[in-house]
């Protein structure tokens, strides 16, 4: 009886270390492949705007499902620090994505800081797009960090 439940213990963990497992390797190729994808559509001066783009206000829906996919971001970013993937980018890239207030704020401090800016600008520069601007900064003087 007592390994019966052993085994039945073992099975169920077995699943669940294979779902873990699918879980990384989704979330790897999400980091992989997406989140190139949305540093190089941000605009250079992203982080210089003093509001957040938008001129006119977007519909319900779209800020609704906008919110959900950049909580989904942000935590699969979590879930990126404890296993393989870009953990911080990703939640950076969720933090973006939602709205919230002092939203910007919050952005400008965490990406101006030289490793982040620095990364992001990388993906930026293999894509052949210009380095993302940290406010009050010129272009030269950042790709000298």
């Amino acid at each position: 009886m007592i390994f019966s439940r052993l085994g039945d213990w073992m099975s169920s963990q077995e699943a669940l270390l294979w779902w873990i497992g699918a879980l990384s390797l989704g979330l790897f190729l999400v980091g992989v492949f997406l989140l190139p994808v949305f540093l190089v559509y941000l605009p250079d001066d992203y982080l210089s705007k003093r509001n957040s783009g938008h001129s006119k206000p977007k519909p319900l829906l779209y800020r609704v499902a906008r919110n959900l996919l950049g909580g989904l971001f942000v935590l699969a970013g979590i879930v990126m620090l404890l296993i393989p993937g870009q953990g911080l980018l990703t939640i950076l890239i969720g933090i973006a994505m939602m709205d919230f207030p002092k939203k910007q704020a919050f952005l400008r401090r965490v990406v101006v800081r030289q490793r982040v800016l620095r990364s992001i600008n990388r993906i930026r520069d293999r894509f052949g797009r210009a380095p993302l601007r940290a406010p009050g900064k010129s272009v030269e003087r950042e790709g000298q960090l």
